[in-house]
Parts: C-alpha cells; sequence; structure tokens
C-alpha cells in the first residue's frame, strides 16, 4: 500500500531495504534500540533546512523596490516642462533650450531605468534558477523520507518480532519510544513538502511580469526617444508631440503599477508560506532532538 509524502504518492519502502535494516537491528544491544535510525533522522532534518533555506530570498522585497524607484525615476519627466511660460511672449524664445535641457533629463531617466530593468531581470532570473533548484532539493528531501520510512516500517516489525520475549521487553520499549521520535520527525518534514510547491506556484508568474516590466521600460525609451529626436542631428528642429509623450509615459506607469501588485500579491503570500515552512522545520529539528 502506498504511503503519502507531501501532496504526492508515494511508493512503499523497498521490501529489501526493509528487511535489510530489520536483519541488522539486534533487539539485544540498548544503544542499537535507543539510536536506531539516526542517519535518516539526520538526512531527513538536514533536507528540510535546506529547502528552507532555498526558499528564502529577498529578490521578491528588492523587485519591489526596484519598481518603486523606476516609477520614481519616471516621475519627474513632465512633457508639460516643454511648455513655455509667460504667454506668447515666451513662445518661441527658448524653445531649444527646454527641448535640451528636456533631452538631458530624459537621457538620465532612461539610463536610471534601463539600470533598474537590468536588475529586474537578473532577479528573474534568479528566482527561475531558484525554482529548479527547489525541485532536486524537494526530490531529495523526499527519497530522505522514504528512507526514514524503510527503518520505520523495519522497527515495527523487529517490535512484532519482540512480543512474549520477556528478556526483550525494556529494549523493544525503548525502540518503541525511538519510533515515535522518528515519526514525529517525519510528519514535521511531510508537512514542508506541498509548501515548496506552494512557494513555486508563486514565484512562477513573478518571471513573467518582470519580464513585462523589462519590456515596458524599453518600449517606452525607443517611444520617447523616437518623439523627442534623441537620434536626430540635434540641429534638426523638431515638435514634440506631448499628448503622445504623455500617453506613452502613463502605460508605462500603468504596467509598473500592474507588476507591483503582482509583487505585492507574492510578497504577502510568500511570507505566509515560508512562516509554515519555518515552524515545519523548527518542528522537525525539535522532534529530533527527542
Amino acid at each position: 500500500m502506498s504511503r503519502p509524502v507531501g501532496s504526492v504518492a508515494a511508493p512503499p519502502a523497498d521490501a529489501s531495504r526493509v528487511a535489510a535494516i530489520r536483519n541488522s537491528l539486534d533487539l539485544r544491544d540498548k544503544a542499537a534500540c535507543e539510536g536506531f535510525g539516526e542517519r535518516a533522522k539526520r538526512e531527513v532534518v538536514a533536507g528540510v533546512d535546506r529547502l528552507l533555506s532555498e526558499v528564502r530570498t529577498r529578490d521578491v522585497i528588492e523587485s519591489s523596490e526596484l519598481l518603486k524607484n523606476a516609477s520614481g525615476a519616471l516621475d519627474p519627466l513632465d512633457p508639460q516642462d516643454l511648455i513655455p511660460k509667460g504667454g506668447l511672449s515666451g513662445l518661441f524664445s527658448g524653445r531649444e533650450a527646454r527641448l535640451s535641457r528636456f533631452r538631458s533629463r530624459f537621457d538620465g531617466a532612461g539610463r536610471s531605468l534601463q539600470d533598474f530593468a537590468a536588475d529586474l531581470k537578473e532577479r528573474g532570473e534568479r528566482l527561475a534558477r531558484k525554482a529548479q533548484a527547489l525541485n532536486h532539493l524537494h526530490e531529495q528531501a523526499r527519497t530522505f523520507i522514504l528512507e526514514l520510512d524503510a527503518y520505520l516500517e523495519a522497527g515495527r516489525a523487529k517490535l512484532v518480532e519482540a512480543v512474549g520475549q520477556e528478556k526483550l521487553a525494556e529494549n523493544a520499549e525503548r525502540l518503541k519510544t525511538r519510533l515515535a521520535e522518528l515519526e514525529q520527525v517525519r510528519r514535521a518534514a511531510v508537512e514542508q513538502l506541498p509548501l515548496v510547491r506552494m512557494v513555486q506556484n508563486i514565484d512562477a508568474p513573478i518571471s513573467e511580469s518582470v519580464e513585462q516590466a523589462t519590456a515596458a521600460i524599453a518600449r517606452w525609451r525607443a517611444d520617447w526617444s523616437d518623439r523627442l529626436g534623441m537620434q536626430l542631428d540635434k540641429r534638426v528642429r523638431i515638435r514634440p508631440d506631448g499628448a503622445g509623450l504623455n500617453q506613452a509615459k502613463a502605460e508605462l506607469g500603468q504596467a509598473l503599477g500592474a507588476v507591483q501588485a503582482v509583487l505585492a500579491e507574492a510578497r504577502a503570500r510568500r511570507a505566509e508560506a515560508e512562516e509554515h515552512m519555518d515552524r515545519a522545520a523548527r518542528a522537525c529539528r525539535a522532534a529530533s532532538k527527542g
């Protein structure tokens, strides 16, 4: 009969492995009964700790901060600054100077936003790599739990052998206590496995959202560069389309806001999942100390 490990039904412990463990346990050996399954227990606890360590990351928080900074770099770029102040007398005077100053501000903000986009992309890629690492560690932890299952099954079988043997009763009781400790470790470890999948599901849309933000920044920069004639000879007279500049800026703001919302939700859900994982890991460690 299969035994559930996390959210996935696991195969029963290998019969030959269970038999080997059972045959190696001498119920006349007090130390062997008290320390039964120690190596398997340590591997399970270590596997749980590695999962928790890999799940923890500041990339989601830092991505939110980067987006906030990106919005801050965009805010001061107001196309209204291209419109002369002071009525008709200022309509033509200083037009080139205003445009030059505005281009300079845009150039600086554009480089900053490009840097933010590069940092965002790097964090999105790290989260994607982390998902792959979690797959490996999840499978490793599951394997360790299955090995612990073999010890539990072998230990229970050994207790059956000791029934009615008065001279083995004391050590059988020690083994029974030890099996209860191992079962507690197993139970705490199993609680963590579906939480890892929960974190991966939370992270999955983040990389895509980050890509959307970086693409939006690139589109905005190209759009404004074209509208402001950044690639043209500076002697060429242009009249920037304020409405078009405003629309492109608004579209970027909306795109960054949408990604911010995704990251805010991910941060909240991730914090909850990490808290549950930390609780499971602490319970696993506590159970391992008996």
